[in-house]
């Protein structure tokens, strides 16, 4: 009795150590099919972002932007730019592509390339040139300055500042500006069809002297003889000596600070305290 329940016992056991380790084999070999499938799959959709360097029958030579430089086997690629189907005739050196396929090293087989020379978009940055009929931004993203992009314009361009109808004439250095068009990556250049400008506004200061009131609105001269105009009609007039008083006691020839808004650039400035330096109030 006593052999027969040894004999038992060591099949249970000898059974259980087959179906655990073909249990192990099995998770094993799954894991490693779902790596290569996964390593595949990476493969098959890879999309690589290159500038055509040269053509040749049916291959195609592209460099990435890091330098890579990859070869393009197309006899079986879909080509298209937008909804437009093309031939591999249509593309040409120079132009901006993106090839999906499968990737074997620097080595691609093409299944569709879009050819994206030419990119609609929008670019917010502030300007740092300005030249003729262009300028230049560094590109702004996420509060980030990021690469400077040449901006052209031309008599269709609609150009605005603070949301109205301005010209190239109208736009500062340091504005920020909103430029939508079609950017060519060949030439880093945006062909712009609206730019939009937004002045800088900040605090300022401001001491001289009354020049001419009409209604709400003073000129008043700095020491450096620059002329600014005063939009008092939100202001808090003081008096010399600390009173309260009203823009009726400001007189050509007063000597008057000023604490309000300026843009950037601008000599206009919208006043919230005028301190009056020449006149007091009883």
């Amino acid at each position: 009795m006593s052999k027969k329940i040894t004999v038992v016992s060591s099949l249970i056991v000898l059974s259980l150590l087959i179906t655990v380790t073909t249990f192990a084999a099995t998770e094993t070999s799954a894991t490693e099919r779902s790596r290569e499938n996964h390593i595949i799959s990476k493969l098959k959709f890879s999309g690589i972002t290159g500038t055509v360097v040269a053509i040749n029958n049916t291959q195609i030579t592209i460099n990435e932007k890091n330098g890579n430089i990859y070869t393009v086997d197309t006899i079986n690629a879909k080509i298209n730019k937008g909804k437009q189907t093309l031939e591999l005739s249509d593309i040409k050196i120079g132009d901006h592509i993106v090839v999906r396929g499968t990737v074997n090293g620097s080595n691609v087989t093409a299944s569709s390339i879009l050819e994206n020379d030419m990119e609609k978009n929008g670019f917010m940055g502030e300007i740092t040139a300005i030249n003729n009929n262009d300028f230049t931004i560094k590109t702004i993203n996420k509060g980030t300055q990021k690469a400077t992009q040449t901006v052209a314009t031309n008599s269709n361009t609609k150009i605005t500042k603070n949301n109205q109808p301005a010209s190239l004439s109208d736009l500062a250095l340091g504005q920020k500006v909103i430029v939508s068009g079609t950017r060519d990556a060949t030439t880093n250049t945006i062909n712009a069809d609206t730019v939009k400008s937004f002045a800088n506004i900040a605090g300022t200061r401001l001491n001289g002297t009354v020049q001419s009131i009409l209604d709400n609105i003073l000129n008043v001269i700095d020491n450096n003889n620059e002329i600014y105009t005063i939009d008092a009609s939100k202001a808090k007039i003081i008096a010399k000596k600390g009173h309260t008083a009203d823009l009726s006691t400001i007189k050509i020839n007063d000597k008057i600070s000023i604490f309000g808004t300026q843009s950037t650039g601008s000599t206009n400035i919208n006043a919230r305290i005028i301190r009056n330096l020449s006149q007091t109030t009883k």
